[in-house]
């Protein structure tokens, strides 16, 4: 399903309930709202490293430790594939960054240039430099002191060729001197052509050769002989079926991480240093075990995609074969990227998404068992205040800020209970009533309320922070600080302040005998005069979910009645795990045992103390915490206790 988390997933509607459509609430007062850019971060989690499509390999060499043969780890990253052998002709690779420059090899003995006609000529062996160039034409030249002289001309492309490698040089064009320059040797011909209005260097190589220098790019040769024999097998099906479908380009692939990374036989610092090799004997002999060999599916070669880590789930990758599904070979291996972090401010979302205001997230998945986001739902207002809904997909989400994959989660954008500072980490505060005085710890306590106001925990205007608020049982009026009263609501009334629409405003709420009444909206019948009226994000829509609590069963408007505590526990709805979602979880008085579902009972608190669940380091997750009114003490599990209060004060939470 999309909008309900596991904790409510497939719930359906409360018996005997007639449900009503909530148009959007009024601002709490007119005018008064202006859209703020947040200061608040979220965290990512994320896992791998690329796009996740087919074979991982970092996924591969787990495989291959384990015991899987290169067959069986083909099978596995390319489901329902076959082997078929291919004959060794030639790829046509782009050298990506000699775009737009002349072409330039070393004089050696055998050296040759081959005409668009496939005729070869050897070329004077006493030239110590060739190169080729474009002027309307193709031209060969030779380095004759500080000078190029043109010795043929042709119609067609040229290209150099050589029986073991043609050494190309990074020079423009206006180099003689080649004493410093960096170069590197490449098998098979290397042809200038003029392609889209520029120079471009190609690399017309036999397919085994071109895999010598692309295995080692991609995994590294001290990996097993079954991961890098599978590596060769998935290079050389990805570069067939790229060649298939490369009519009327002068290339096949690029020599980059745009398709495959390839670099040649060998490479020079300068003219006069040693070569060093860019291709191994353990890659050399796993292309040679290979020989020919590519995965086709229905006869014809994949798009064998891989990258460096899937991050333990493929994604898919629109093909029968590259499918998104679960990968437990990446626990095998010695994956650096299995996990990684970022952290983002909510201001990004906020640009990323155009909104003025992003208060929710939902994340769509590819399958309903996990893995790669598809889409996420940016959820917020937008500077006329009015509700909207963005869409990216979670390859633009990568992109725009630089993650490694697509296997992310983000932490919980709820608002942070109790943050009277803005600073995303949950404040001890207390409402005095015999002073009608606001205490948060750390800030300047308000007078604000009098005996018998009940004090409030909610941010009525958007800007991040908690407000100072109280709702008066006697007269039904709310009273936010630095906005005008409200006369919303009666005596008996149950007040609750959560964002039911998703704008990031705390909607002015009260719960009366079964109903909800939300100020600008149409009155909710949902639940019962005895029931507990709760109010969260349950899916992280950034919009609160009416939800009450009957005798340890969580009925959530739209979802089926849920059973989770007992008769005399306190529900306590927060977002425990970070993933911006509220989480289901009572707290039992009797035995100071708190309940989250989904994770383990934990023994934190005693009979009197109150449930306050508060984000204390602001990481977007809620801490099992309690304030004990007989001595005024806030504890959070995990950090040290703090003395804010005096007895007879109210703790301020939601």
């Amino acid at each position: 399903m999309r909008r309900l988390k596991a904790i409510v997933a497939g719930l359906g509607v409360l018996a005997g309930s007639a449900l009503l459509a909530l148009p959007a609430a009024a601002a709490p007062g007119a005018g008064t709202y202006a859209p703020t850019v947040s200061s608040r971060t979220v965290t990512v989690t994320g896992h791998g490293w690329g796009h996740g499509h087919g074979l991982s390999q970092y996924g591969s060499e787990g495989a291959a430790r384990h015991g899987s043969s290169a067959a069986q780890i083909l099978s596995f990253y390319y489901p329902g594939t076959a082997t078929t052998v291919v004959a060794n002709t030639a790829i046509r690779a782009l050298i990506t960054e000699r775009t737009g420059h002349l072409l330039f090899a070393s004089g050696r003995v055998g050296l040759q240039v081959r005409d668009g006609n496939g005729v070869l000529s050897t070329l004077d062996p006493s030239v110590a430099f060739w190169r080729l160039a474009y002027a309307g034409g193709y031209l060969l030249q030779r380095l004759s002191g500080t000078s190029w002289l043109t010795v043929r001309t042709s119609a067609t492309p040229l290209g150099f060729v050589q029986s073991t490698s043609v050494r190309e040089w990074a020079a423009s064009g206006t180099t003689t001197d080649f004493s410093q320059l960096t170069s590197r040797d490449y098998r098979g011909e290397l042809r200038l052509v003029w392609d889209g209005g520029t120079t471009t260097t190609v690399n017309v190589v036999p397919m085994d050769s071109y895999l010598r220098g692309v295995v080692p790019r991609e995994s590294p040769s001290s990996w097993p002989a079954a991961a890098l024999q599978a590596q060769a097998v998935a290079a050389r099906s990805y570069s067939a079926y790229k060649r298939a479908f490369s009519t009327g380009r002068s290339f096949d692939v690029y020599d980059t991480t745009a398709d495959q990374v390839y670099g040649g036989a060998a490479s020079y610092t300068s003219a006069a240093s040693s070569p060093v090799p860019l291709e191994a004997a353990s890659t050399d002999a796993a292309i040679a075990a290979t020989a020919g060999q590519v995965r086709t599916y229905n006869g014809t070669p994949i798009f064998a995609q891989f990258s460096s880590s899937n991050g333990g789930f493929s994604a898919d990758g629109g093909q029968p074969y590259l499918r998104a599904a679960p990968d437990p070979y990446e626990a095998y291996s010695d994956n650096p990227y299995q996990n990684w972090t970022a952290t983002v401010a909510v201001s990004s979302l906020q640009a990323l998404s155009g909104l003025a205001t992003v208060t929710g997230l939902v994340m769509h998945r590819q399958t309903s068992s996990g893995g790669h986001v598809s889409t996420v739902d940016l959820i917020g207002a937008d500077s006329a205040g009015r509700l909207a809904t963005v869409t990216r997909t979670g390859d633009e989400l990568r992109s725009y800020f630089g993650w490694r994959s697509t296997y992310f989660s983000v932490s919980s954008l709820l608002p942070t209970p109790s943050d009277f500072d803005g600073d995303g980490r949950s404040d001890a505060a207390v409402f005095r009533p015999s002073t009608g005085q606001w205490w948060m710890r750390g800030l300047a306590p308000v007078v604000y309320g009098v005996t018998g106001d009940v004090p409030l925990s909610a941010d009525f205007t958007g800007d991040g922070r908690t407000d100072v608020a109280v709702f008066r049982p006697s007269s039904g009026v709310w009273y936010v600080h630095g906005l005008p009263a409200v006369a919303f609501g009666r005596t008996g009334d149950v007040p609750v302040a959560a964002d039911f629409t998703g704008d990031g405003r705390a909607d002015i709420t009260v719960f009366r005998s079964g109903f909800w009444y939300v100020r600008g909206a149409a009155a909710v019948p949902f639940g019962r005069a005895d029931d507990v009226p709760v109010a969260a994000d349950f899916n992280g829509d950034g919009r609160a979910d009416i939800t009450v609590f009957r005798s340890g069963v969580w009925y959530v408007r739209g979802a089926a009645a849920l059973p989770y505590g007992q008769p005399g526990d306190v529900p306590v709805a927060r977002d425990f795990t970070g993933d911006g979602r509220a989480d289901i979880a009572v707290f039992r008085p009797s035995t100071g045992v708190w309940y989250v579902r989904g994770l383990p009972a934990v023994a934190y608190g005693q009979a009197g103390d109150v449930p306050v669940a508060r984000d204390v380091d602001g990481d977007g997750r809620a801490e099992v915490s309690v304030f004990r009114p007989a001595t005024s003490t806030w504890s959070a599990r995990g950090f040290a206790s703090v003395v804010w209060g005096r007895p007879g004060d109210i703790a301020i939470h939601p």
